[in-house]
């Protein structure tokens, strides 16, 4: 199983998470949007790093070079994103979803997370989803072609 195929896990998840919440409707849930959201943070970095690994392959690097190079990109987006750029340009259209899907990298960090909820101008898990999956379907997209 391959970057893509994780990513498109998150996005699974995010979209049960969210699903979840809603037949719940239990207020102790509140925060679980978030909680959907950091999913499709983190399937946005499977995208680009599946991109990434797809792109290096075919330069002729091989499997240990690729892995070592992608855990050096840490679990920034926008790090991640700019060496997409810099491999393809088209990747800079990729920006406002990242910047979207940005306040929620850090969600695993409590102090992070209480930052936020307290927080205003969020995405709902449903946005987050269709942002993801739109950065998805561009880097499929590529990878096909």
């Amino acid at each position: 199983m391959g970057f893509i195929d994780w990513a498109d896990r998150d996005i699974k998840c995010a979209e049960m998470i969210y699903k979840f919440s809603i037949e719940s409707n239990d207020n102790k849930y509140f925060d679980i949007d978030q909680e959907a959201s950091y999913h499709c943070s983190q399937a946005a970095e499977k995208y680009l790093k599946g991109y990434l690994a797809w792109r290096w392959k075919n330069d002729g690097k091989n499997n240990k070079e690729i892995l070592s190079d992608l855990k050096q990109l840490g679990h920034k987006n926008k790090k991640i994103l700019e060496v997409c750029i810099s491999e393809d340009g088209t990747f800079a259209t990729l920006k406002g979803i990242i910047d979207k899907l940005e306040p929620y990298e850090l969600l695993k960090y409590p102090d992070e997370a209480e930052k936020l909820i307290l927080s205003s101008g969020l995405l709902t898990s449903t946005d987050s989803v269709k942002q993801a999956q739109a950065l998805g379907n561009f880097v499929k997209n590529k990878i096909s072609n």
